[in-house]
C-alpha cells in the first residue's frame, strides 16, 4: 500500500470482538492509520441476517431472483434491530480493547437489507451503508428509484432518507484475474467516491500485489487523487457550489460531515440536507456546540461560518425514540446452586427497542474492568425482558450496565447501572431443619445491621412467603410454616442492602 499508494478498509464482523487479538495486526492498524481502517460488517454474519422480515418477502425475493434464498430464514424487524445495536456495541468494545477507531458505516453481509432496516441505521446515527447493490432488493411504498438522476450523486437518499452508496469489484473475474476500467473515470468525473471491494478469497488470495495494477492505473490517470479510509471519505462526501456573494451552498448526505474552507478568507456555508423527518432530530452540533437549524419543505437547513484554511465537524444527532431502559438491585435473582444470574430489564418509555447489557468483573485493587458478558434484548414499551448469565465461582464484584457505549437516546440515563457484590464469607445463610414436618428453619449471620427481604418461591416462580425486616448484626433464625405447601422444589432468596443469596431446597411430605 505504501509503494503503490492505496488504502484498505476492512469490513469487520463484530461477533469476533472478544476473540484473542493478534497484537502484530493491531500494531499495523495503530501504526499505519493512513493505510488501514475498519468499519462494521453486519453482526454475526450468519447468512442473510438483514435480508427479509417474513416468509412472504422471501417468496417474493425468490420469485424475482431465481430462488437465490431458498435455504435462508426470515429475520424479523426486532431481530434486525437487536443485531444492529449489538453489533455497534461490540464495535465500541473492540475499539476500547485495541485502541483502533472504527467508521460508523454498515456493510451488510450478503446484500443490502429492506428499506425499513435503513431507517434503523439512521435512528442509531450511522453515517451510511455501502454495498454491492445501489438499492434494497425489496423496498416499500414511498421508496423508489424512479427519479431521472438516480445514481448520479455520491449517495442515494431514495430509501428511508438514508445514504446508500455503491461499491464495485475491481475485477470482472478472478479465475483468471481480469481488471475493470469502465467505471473509474465515470465515477470520478461525477465526483463520486471510487469504492472497490474484494472478499478474502478473491483478489488478495492471488497475492499481496494483485491490486497494485489497479492502484497504479488510477494514480496515473488521476495524479491528484487521495486514497483515504471509508470513514473519512464519507465524512468528506458533500457537494459545494460557490455563490456570487462569496458564500457557498453545501449539500450533505450523512449525519457526520467534515467541511473544509480551503481558501484564504472566511466564508459562510449554507448547509442543506434532504430530510423527511422519518426519524426525529435531537440536535445539530458544529464542533460539539449546538447550532440552530430549520426545516424548509424537504430540506434540513442551517448556516455556519468557517474561517480561512480551517475545518468544522457537523453532526446531526437523531433520536432512537422515547425509550427508558431501567435496572435496579431488585431486578436480579441469583441461583447459588447453579451459579445462574437472571437480570430483568424494564422499558419505562413509550417506544420499544433493543437494549444492550454488559457485565464487567471488577478488580478493585487493580482498578481493572474485564468484560464477562455482552448481549442485547428487545424490550417492548412498558414491558420487561430477562437476560440469563452464568457466573464463575471466583467472581466477587460486578458492574452491570445497560447501553454501556451510550448509543441509545433515553429519557432517563440515570437508571442504567448497578454495582453488585457477591456474598462475603461472613454472611452466612443456611437451612437448619429438614423440610418434612411442616416447618422450615433458616439461619443467617449478618456482618452488620441490615434491612433484609426474605422470600421463598416455588418452582414456577410464584412467591409463597415474604418477610421484610430490619435486623441487627449477628446470628438470626427465620421460620417458614409450610404445612399447606405441596412437595417440590423451592428457592429461598435473602437480600440485604448490599448482598443477595439464594438457596435451592426440596420439601418432601
Amino acid at each position: 500500500m505504501q509503494t503503490h499508494n492505496f488504502h484498505t478498509t476492512i469490513a469487520y464482523i463484530p461477533k469476533y470482538f472478544d476473540n484473542e487479538q493478534n497484537t502484530s495486526v493491531i500494531d499495523l492498524f495503530r501504526n499505519y492509520p493512513e493505510k488501514y481502517s475498519i468499519v462494521q460488517h453486519g453482526n454475526n454474519h450468519d447468512g442473510y441476517e438483514f435480508i427479509c422480515f417474513n416468509e412472504e418477502q422471501f417468496d417474493s425475493l425468490n420469485a424475482l431472483y431465481n430462488n437465490s434464498w431458498v435455504n435462508q430464514k426470515p429475520r424479523p424487524y426486532k431481530e434486525q434491530e437487536n443485531d444492529i445495536v449489538e453489533g455497534l456495541t461490540r464495535m465500541h468494545e473492540l475499539q476500547k480493547n485495541t485502541g483502533i477507531n472504527f467508521g460508523k458505516i454498515m456493510i451488510f453481509p450478503w446484500g443490502i437489507s429492506l428499506s425499513p432496516t435503513l431507517e434503523i441505521l439512521k435512528m442509531y446515527n450511522y453515517n451510511a451503508t455501502v454495498n454491492g447493490q445501489y438499492q434494497p432488493r425489496l423496498f416499500y411504498e414511498g421508496d423508489n428509484s424512479d427519479n431521472y438522476d438516480f445514481n448520479m450523486y455520491p449517495a442515494s437518499m431514495n430509501f428511508r432518507n438514508f445514504p446508500v452508496i455503491l461499491r464495485k469489484h475491481p475485477c470482472s473475474s478472478y479465475e483468471p484475474i481480469n481488471y475493470r476500467t469502465d467505471f473509474w473515470k465515470y465515477d470520478l468525473f461525477l465526483d463520486k467516491p471510487l469504492l472497490m471491494y474484494s472478499h478474502q478469497q478473491e483478489i488478495f488470495k492471488k497475492g499481496i500485489d494483485k491490486f497494485s495494477p489497479v492502484a497504479d492505473s488510477i494514480n496515473h490517470l488521476f495524479p491528484d487523487i487521495e486514497w483515504k479510509s471509508l470513514d473519512y471519505i464519507l465524512k468528506k462526501m458533500y457537494l459545494e457550489k460557490l455563490n456570487h456573494d462569496g458564500s457557498a451552498d453545501v449539500m450533505i448526505y450523512g449525519n457526520n460531515v467534515l467541511i473544509s474552507n480551503e481558501t484564504d478568507t472566511g466564508r459562510i456555508y449554507h448547509i442543506r440536507k434532504l430530510e423527511n423527518m422519518n426519524v426525529p432530530i435531537l440536535n445539530v452540533t458544529v464542533d460539539g456546540s449546538p447550532n440552530a437549524y430549520w426545516l424548509d419543505d424537504s430540506l434540513l437547513c442551517f448556516d455556519i461560518n468557517i474561517s480561512a484554511n480551517t475545518e468544522k465537524e457537523i453532526k446531526i444527532n437523531y433520536s432512537s425514540g422515547s425509550k427508558d431502559f431501567a435496572l435496579n438491585i431488585n431486578s436480579i435473582r441469583f441461583d447459588t446452586i447453579d451459579n445462574i444470574m437472571n437480570i430483568s430489564i424494564r422499558n419505562l418509555g413509550t417506544d420499544s427497542g433493543a437494549c444492550p447489557i454488559a457485565i464487567y468483573n471488577i478488580t478493585p485493587s487493580e482498578f481493572n474492568y474485564n468484560l464477562l458478558f455482552l448481549s442485547t434484548a428487545y424490550i417492548s414499551a412498558g414491558d420487561s425482558n430477562f437476560i440469563q448469565f452464568t457466573i464463575n465461582d471466583t467472581i466477587k464484584n460486578l458492574h452491570i450496565i445497560l447501553d454501556p457505549c451510550n448509543i441509545i437516546y433515553e429519557t432517563n440515563e440515570k437508571n442504567n447501572e448497578i454495582y453488585y457484590d457477591f456474598v462475603p464469607a461472613d454472611f452466612g445463610f443456611n437451612i437448619l431443619s429438614n423440610i418434612v414436618a411442616g416447618k422450615a428453619e433458616f439461619s443467617l449471620d449478618l456482618p452488620q445491621t441490615s434491612k433484609i427481604s426474605f422470600k421463598i418461591y416455588n418452582a414456577m416462580g410464584r412467591r409463597v412467603y415474604l418477610l421484610n425486616d430490619v435486623m441487627k448484626a449477628g446470628y438470626k433464625k427465620i421460620h417458614w410454616e409450610n404445612s399447606k405447601a405441596p412437595s417440590g422444589i423451592y428457592f429461598a432468596n435473602l437480600r440485604t442492602d448490599k448482598y443477595v443469596n439464594t438457596i435451592k431446597f426440596v420439601k418432601i411430605k
